[in-house]
C-alpha cells in the first residue's frame, strides 16, 4: 500500500513508470498530518533550505565556497532581518539539513539566530508562524496548516529542479511567493509579519484545491483502508 495526500500526487504515480498497480496506490492522505492541527504557535520564523545533491563528491572547501553556503549564511546574518524580529518579537530558528551537520561549523551562527539539532520537525513546524524554504518536501507539511511560507530559490545555485521529474511546479502551484533574491525575501517576512503571519488567500486557496483532505482523519482511512484489506 501506498498512500497518497492529494490528486495530483496520486495521478504522478501513474504518469511515470512506477509501474505499480492502480490498487497499490491509494488516496487516503498521510497519517502524521493528523498531529499537525493541534500545538501552540510562538512568534518564530523558521529557515530549513534542503540539500544539494550535487555536494555527494565534493570536498570541505568546495562546499564552503558555494553559493549554498554563502546564501545561507547571509542570510543567518541578515542585520535589517535580525533587527526587524528582535523589534517585533520574533525568533529565528534555522534547522539544518542531517547532512549539513557534518559540515555545521561552515555555518556562520550568531547570538540570535538558534540552530536547531534536536527538535522533531512537526514539533518546530507547529510552534512557527512563517517557513522559509527553497525546495524541500516538508512544505507540504507546513502548507497543510494553512501558514504562510516563502520559497527562496536564489539564482546561480547550481540545483537545477527538473519539472520532468516532479508534478510539482513553484510557480503555478506553490502555497507561497517565489523570490530569488536576499533583499526580496527580507521585504516580504517583514511584510507577512505585519500582516500576522497570515496566508494570501491566493494561497489558501491552492491548498484547498491541492490536498483531498483537510482534516484529522487520515490515520482512520489508512487503517481502515487497511482492515478491509485483511478482509479481502
Amino acid at each position: 500500500l501506498i498512500v497518497t495526500a492529494s490528486k495530483r500526487e496520486h495521478q504522478s504515480f501513474f504518469d511515470n513508470p512506477y509501474n505499480y498497480d492502480e490498487s497499490i496506490v491509494q488516496l487516503l492522505g498521510f497519517p502524521r498530518f493528523d498531529n499537525l492541527k493541534t500545538g501552540r504557535e510562538k512568534n518564530q520564523i523558521l529557515i530549513m533550505p534542503t540539500w544539494r545533491r550535487f555536494f555527494i563528491n565534493s570536498t570541505k572547501e568546495e562546499i564552503k565556497n558555494s553559493n549554498y553556503i554563502k546564501h545561507t549564511n547571509s542570510l543567518l546574518n541578515n542585520k535589517e532581518l535580525i533587527n526587524y524580529s528582535k523589534n517585533n518579537g520574533f525568533d529565528i530558528i534555522f534547522k539544518p539539513h542531517p547532512n549539513l551537520y557534518e559540515f555545521i561549523d561552515l555555518v556562520e551562527a550568531n547570538e540570535y539566530v538558534k540552530i536547531d539539532y534536536d527538535s522533531s520537525y512537526q514539533k518546530l513546524l507547529k510552534k512557527s508562524k512563517l517557513f522559509i524554504t527553497d525546495y524541500s518536501s516538508i512544505v507540504f507539511d507546513f502548507a497543510y496548516m494553512k501558514k504562510p511560507l516563502i520559497y527562496y530559490q536564489y539564482e546561480n545555485d547550481g540545483f537545477h529542479f527538473d519539472l520532468s521529474e516532479s508534478y510539482f511546479d513553484f510557480e503555478s502551484m506553490g502555497f507561497g511567493e517565489v523570490v530569488n533574491t536576499e533583499q526580496k525575501l527580507v521585504s516580504l517576512i517583514e511584510n507577512t509579519i505585519d500582516n500576522n503571519c497570515g496566508m494570501d488567500k491566493k494561497f489558501e486557496n491552492r491548498v484547498d484545491e491541492f490536498y483531498e483532505f483537510n482534516d484529522t482523519d487520515n490515520c482512520k482511512r489508512v487503517y481502515e483502508f487497511i482492515l478491509n484489506m485483511d478482509n479481502k
